[in-house]
């Protein structure tokens, strides 16, 4: 067989392999949720929070919570079925914003763009057949207003003089494999330092509740790094 022809099957494989890794980090939030909640102590946690929080009691926080599950594993069946992507990303959209309304302590601007940095995540799986710029586009630049809210002095350094300049030349398709590389490896270093949520002791449920939205997120973001990267048909994205 000519070698070409097997390079080329080789690459084809390889971005095939990408893709898989890029959805399931794509989906990993709203799968980490479903683990999450059918944890019992941790469904009825999260149900007594519901209850609490707006004094509607326990059967309408239990139809609450039962309904975010079904909406959660329907839509990620859906995505990682290929059945009806539309759907499926309209589903999951749907449950992220839920989410953040049903908890008032997520009532924040940090919180909500991170939600929409998830949401244009999504959005890259609808473009897998049609790659479009402006998706990537907007997807770049939500993912650049997360980089906002670092938590350290050296984090937003590296924002302000390596992160923007990484996220600039995706844009206009400079060294893109080097660029989304570096931004691939900032981002999961960063979300294993500052969001690593599995040391909060558990009595701490609240800071706890935080630093898992955050490290999801950041690997959902992760996954729609690696979709801008396999699936970008144009040196410029401008």
């Amino acid at each position: 067989m000519d070698t070409t022809v097997i390079e080329v099957q080789v690459r084809l494989l390889f971005k095939r392999i990408l893709s898989v890794l890029a959805r399931f980090c794509i989906l990993s939030n709203f799968i980490a949720d479903i683990i999450y909640l059918c944890n019992g102590d941790n469904w009825l946690m999260e149900r007594n929070v519901v209850s609490l929080t707006w004094r509607c009691g326990r059967e309408i926080a239990t139809i609450y919570v039962c309904t975010l599950l079904g909406l959660e594993m329907a839509g990620c069946f859906l995505m990682i079925g290929d059945r009806n992507r539309r759907s499926a990303a309209c589903i999951l959209s749907l449950v992220a914003h839920l989410k953040v309304v049903a908890n008032p302590a997520f009532w924040t601007l940090d919180i909500y763009i991170d939600t929409c940095a998830l949401a244009s995540a999504l959005l890259l799986l609808l473009a897998l057949r049609k790659p479009r710029g402006q998706t990537r586009m907007t997807f770049l630049f939500m993912a650049y207003l997360t980089y906002h809210h670092l938590d350290s002095w050296y984090w937003r350094t590296l924002n302000r003089y390596l992160i923007r300049f990484l996220i600039a030349f995706i844009l206009i398709g400079y060294r893109m494999r080097l660029a989304v590389s570096l931004l691939i490896a900032l981002t999961a270093l960063h979300a294993f330092h500052s969001s690593a949520w599995w040391n909060v002791p558990f009595e701490q449920h609240s800071e706890r509740s935080f630093k898992r939205f955050y490290f999801w997120n950041k690997m959902s973001l992760l996954g729609g790094l690696f979709m801008t990267a396999i699936y970008s048909n144009y040196r410029c994205m401008l």
